[in-house]
């Protein structure tokens, strides 16, 4: 059965201060009103915004929300308007800011559903992974397929009422791990065996010489999610912004 952190979200209207030996992470409400998302996308990219207008209403709305509210919180950290921010992008994809900034700050962006999860931090690699409970999923045929052979028997042994959430659990390190080291889904998770302990909220992991911490938590009552930053000297501290209203942002 999985266990998790405890998390206490506080809601602030001012950024806090970032040190060296945190990783904020911030809940984001992606089910914005109408003035909202139009304010949010004032300061897109104009890829960005070409991408929005092409996906169903409903998912443009939340995408504008996730990629506004990104560089909304970015821009405070940097001290500059959300819009100047620029990105660079890895060879799977992940963002990072443009070295012109020379922050030394990097981050990661995962949602799902009306949620999101950005995590920052300072001179450390990091990756986060959100999943909404219950998902309508073959566990058991995944795990055989990606996972190593002694997590997939794990959640094998998993009881059928904890089956699905074990399984997201599970998938939310792995994914959060893959987002961390740049790879995204794409590397061998079942030599990466990440969730033979479930019932262990934190792990200490070794790759490439480095020493790697992962922690797992839920949001709420209704999702599961895994944090995973580069050294293990590191805590975890938690925010929801409060300052975007139904009538303006700052």
């Amino acid at each position: 059965m999985p266990a998790y952190l405890p998390t206490l979200w506080s809601p602030t209207n001012t950024l806090p201060a970032l040190s060296q030996e945190e990783i904020h992470l911030w809940d984001i409400n992606l089910a914005t009103t109408p003035e909202v998302t139009n304010l949010l996308s004032t300061s897109l990219s104009s890829k960005e915004l070409e991408y929005a207008h092409r996906r169903p209403e409903k998912l443009r709305s939340r995408y504008i929300a996730s990629k506004g509210y990104l560089r909304h919180l970015l821009g405070k950290y940097l001290g500059i308007p959300p819009g100047e921010i620029r990105y660079i992008f890895g060879a799977l994809g992940k963002p990072a800011l443009s070295p012109e900034f020379k922050s030394g700050l990097s981050f990661n962006l995962s949602d799902c559903g009306n949620k999101g999860l950005l995590a920052v931090a300072y001179g450390r690699e990091i990756g986060v992974d959100l999943e909404q409970l219950p998902r309508n999923v073959n566990e058991r045929a995944i795990a055989q397929k990606l996972f190593s052979p002694s997590e997939a028997n794990a959640l094998n042994a998993a009881e059928a009422e904890k089956l699905n959430e074990s399984f997201l659990a599970c998938w939310t390190r792995k994914e959060a791990w893959g987002k961390a080291i740049g790879r995204g889904i794409h590397y061998p998770m079942k030599n990466t065996p990440l969730c033979n302990q479930l019932s262990e909220p934190e792990l200490q992991y070794c790759f490439a010489n480095d020493n790697w911490l992962l922690r797992q938590f839920r949001p709420d009552s209704h999702s599961v999610a895994c944090l995973v930053g580069s050294g293990v000297d590191w805590k975890m501290s938690c925010f929801r912004w409060t300052l975007m209203t139904a009538t303006g942002a700052q």
